[in-house]
This record gives C-alpha cells, structure tokens and sequence, in this order.
C-alpha cells in the first residue's frame, strides 16, 4: 500500500507543480502588464495574483484583460453565447458576461444588426455594490453594444443596492427587474426610458421620491406596489397609461399631478393612498374598477378624497372608483368632496356606482344650475 502511494505522489507531483508554475499576464487599464500566478478571482471585486511570491490584490475595475501563457484571454472565455448563467429573458438570444467601467454584469444580445443589449442576471455575478451605475455601452467580441434595457429579474431581490443610475440609453425596465430591491432609496432616471415592467420595482420599501423621466409612456402593472415610504412621485406629460395597482398601497402618497398627455388610468392604480385632490387630465378616456379608493385603514372612514375634476373625455368609470376603503371588500363609505367637473353622462346612479355621495353630487347639479 505504502508503496502505491509513493508511485500515485510520484506521478501527481509534476503535474501540481505544473499547474503552480502557471503564469498569467494581468493588463491594467493603465497600460501596466503585471505577470505572475492567479491564486484567485472574484468577478464583482477584486483578482489576487503572486507575483515572486508576493500576493497582491487588485481591483476588477482597474482590469482591462486577463491572459494566460497561451495568450487565451479568461474574462473573453466566459463571455460564451451558450453560457448558461445569464437569465436569458430574450428568448434564445446570445448573453455573455463582460467587465464594463462601471463592473461585471451580464448581458442579453437583442440584436446583433443593431448592436444592442439588456442587462440581466447571472447567478454567478453578485452584485454587492450600494451604489450600482448602468452602463451604456459594453465592448464584446470586437464590437461596442448599447444599453437599452434592463432585463426581467435583472436585480430582483437585491439586498445591497441603495442607489441606481440608469443612462439615458435604457428604453425599457424589464418585470420584476428590480422588486423587493427592500434597501433601494435613490434612482437616478434619464430621458430616454420609455417603459416600466410589471412589478418593477414593487415592494422597494425605502424609496421616498421618484422623478419618472420625461419620454416614458407606460408604467406597468404593480409597478410600484407597497412602496410603503414613497411620498412624492412626478409624472412626465409623455406618459400614457399608468397600468393596474401602478401605486397601490403606496401608503404615504397623498398629492399627485396627472400628466397632461394621460390617456387611460387602470382598475387600481392608486388603491389605498392618501391623495386627496384629483385632477383628471383631458385626454383621459378611461378610469378603472377602484381606481383611487382611497384610505388604508380597516375601520369605516370618510373618503380622504376632498376635490375632484373629471372631464368630459372621460367616457368610462370603473366602480368605487373614487371610494373609501372599508374592511372587506367593496364597502364603501363615501363622503362629501367638492366636485368641479363630472361628464354630462354621469348622472345620480353612475355617481353612487363610482363612489361619490348622494350630498356631493346634489351640491355639483346645484352649483351647475347656478
């Protein structure tokens, strides 16, 4: 046995020591071309690698390229259309992995023609940043990518990032590319975005204010759902649609100026908040099923809603529309609001249908004969 063993460490030994003797050249962005041995390498921080026996430390983002002896280039390695890391929400687009200005991220190719890509996940690049900046163009296979999107579960629940900056490149902010991101409180947004997915950023608990940039059109379903701490929102005029509980139960919202350009607003958009003057814009058409029930408390309570204009654009209004919400579900109990504007086809029934009282109505046809 004794022997056996002798003959197996006689036979490894070589080989060990081979791959020891392995040397890699390190470029950094400075141009210095550092060689030596690779003891290891984290994608998100940083590669440690000895040279003449002294182990250094050194930042990924300082890295350009990473050779071995055989001049193979180990970052372009793994930047393989197959690699089966990336969350490939394009379907059977090529994804690879690159190191940009701003970190390590994952890419989906959207088009090869166009050279474009979106960022998405990759189970083996963590990002540990607090502050994480969206490159706008990536450098892959001699070619340069634009940004212009976030992929589907890009960020999804992330629970480092606190600040996100996004370049006025990104068109589009996949599902859930960033919900339950719970420590997210600052986004940076550029011009330039036209869309946000379904739950986007749902349940992002610290967020306090968001400016959405001018050029978006839709805000999807649940978009920002239970953003608990989100007071204050600004809405573009070139927003269209705001989509099913875009804002439900965003809890401390209690002001928000519809953009002019507003053409539907959709069953629950603003459930349970605490917006008490509603301007519709003219160029809305239709309100949905409970669409700002106000009031998030379980116990029976006047309406929060105190003034309300709805124009004669406005062709279709979904129930409760503008109730107070009251244990259970669909208990309302309205109460008197000054009503400025109401269509000519809403008359007593169609005003209790959507939620407004009997008083305040009869004070609007009062006020209307005048």
């Amino acid at each position: 046995m004794k022997k056996q063993l002798i003959l197996l460490l006689l036979v490894l030994l070589p080989v060990v020591a081979e791959a020891q003797e392995k040397q890699s050249v390190v470029t950094l962005k400075n141009g210095t071309e550092l060689k030596g041995t690779i003891k290891s390498i984290d994608p998100t921080d940083a590669l440690t690698i000895v040279i003449g026996g002294v182990e250094a430390s050194i930042k990924m983002t300082e890295v350009a390229m990473i050779e071995d002896e055989n001049k193979n280039n180990p970052i372009s390695q793994q930047n393989k259309s197959d690699n089966p890391n990336c969350n490939n929400s394009a379907g059977d687009s090529e994804s690879f992995v690159a190191l940009s200005d701003y970190g390590r991220f994952c890419f989906n190719v959207l088009s090869k023609t166009e050279k474009t890509v979106e960022v998405t996940h990759n189970k083996n690049v963590k990002y540990t940043d607090e502050k994480v900046i969206i490159p706008s163009t990536v450098d892959y296979n001699g070619n340069t990518f634009t940004v212009i999107g976030i992929g589907e579960e890009a960020f999804n629940e992330n629970k480092k990032i606190k600040h996100l900056v996004l370049p006025s490149t990104v068109k589009s902010i996949g599902d859930k590319a960033f919900e339950q991101c719970k420590y997210l409180e600052q986004i940076d947004f550029s011009q330039g975005l036209e869309y946000i997915g379904e739950k986007a950023f749902s349940q992002c608990f610290n967020l306090t204010n968001i400016a959405l940039p001018s050029g978006l059109i839709e805000i999807g379903d649940n978009a920002f759902f239970l953003n608990k701490k989100l007071k204050k929102v600004d809405l573009p005029n070139s927003l269209k649609v705001i989509k099913k509980e875009a804002f439900a139960f965003c809890l401390e919202i209690t002001e928000i100026i519809l953009p002019i350009g507003l053409e539907r607003i959709e069953d629950r958009a603003f459930f349970a908040t605490k917006i008490e003057k509603i301007d519709i814009p003219n160029k809305v058409a239709f309100i949905g099923v409970q669409a700002f029930l106000s009031g998030t408390s379980f116990i029976a309570q006047e309406s929060i809603i105190k003034w309300l204009s709805i124009p004669e654009s406005v062709l279709e209004i979904g129930k409760d529309a503008f109730c107070k919400f009251r244990g259970g579900f669909g208990n309302t109990l309205p109460s008197k609001c000054h009503i400025e504007v109401l269509p000519s086809w809403v008359n007593e029934a169609e005003a209790k249908r959507i939620g407004l009282s009997e008083d305040s109505f009869k004070d609007y046809i009062s006020s209307t004969k005048k």
